[in-house]
């Protein structure tokens, strides 16, 4: 399968600062699903459709979960959805996804299913779990405003917690078992 192209824009601004800015370590990671930036600097904010050419849970590489492939029918069940994007056939709905978080994002509070602060996604950030108290200084406040508690008072009655991907790969067997 081939890989659609990927490369940051050149002259992407939403206010914030070029697609640079945007990279691991930088202070506009958290601000990817802002604005477009996912969508305008794929490589920065890590949203390239890609697979992982390093990816094998035990049962083989990405080429594997290609469509005809031994365990096409394990992409979830084996987490090859999240790591080979491409022979799972992700692409469509990521870029759907990245298209509906960003296109209204200042008057629509979501939550950016594809969040990870390093210390976890946006249900890590609930009231009592893990990273509960520690919405703002990992900057999840600005990623998962549903659960840190900070949608803007134009954005409630527009308020959504998540989206739901549905994968083509999510078929299982007729009688489910697993491997």
């Amino acid at each position: 399968m081939e890989e659609p192209e990927c490369k940051d824009s050149e002259d992407f601004d939403a206010g914030f600062g070029k697609c640079a800015t945007y990279t691991k370590g930088r202070p506009n990671l958290v601000r990817c699903s802002v604005a477009g930036a996912a969508l305008a600097c794929p490589v920065s904010c890590g949203a390239c459709c890609r697979d992982d050419p390093d990816f094998d849970a035990g049962w083989g590489n990405c080429t594997t979960y290609a469509p005809g492939g031994e365990n096409a029918m394990w992409c979830l069940s084996d987490g090859a959805a999240e790591h080979c994007l491409v022979s799972c056939e992700m692409c469509e709905s990521r870029t759907a996804m990245y298209t509906a978080i960003s296109s209204d994002r200042y008057n629509t509070c979501v939550d950016d299913p594809f969040y990870d602060s390093g210390w976890g996604d946006c249900s890590t950030y609930a009231k009592g779990a893990a990273n509960g108290e520690w919405c703002v200084k990992d900057g999840a406040d600005v990623a998962c405003p549903v659960t840190c508690g900070t949608c803007t008072a134009e954005a409630e009655n527009t308020t959504s917690t998540h989206f739901n991907v549905v994968s083509p790969c999510s078929v299982h067997s007729s009688d489910d078992t697993m491997k």
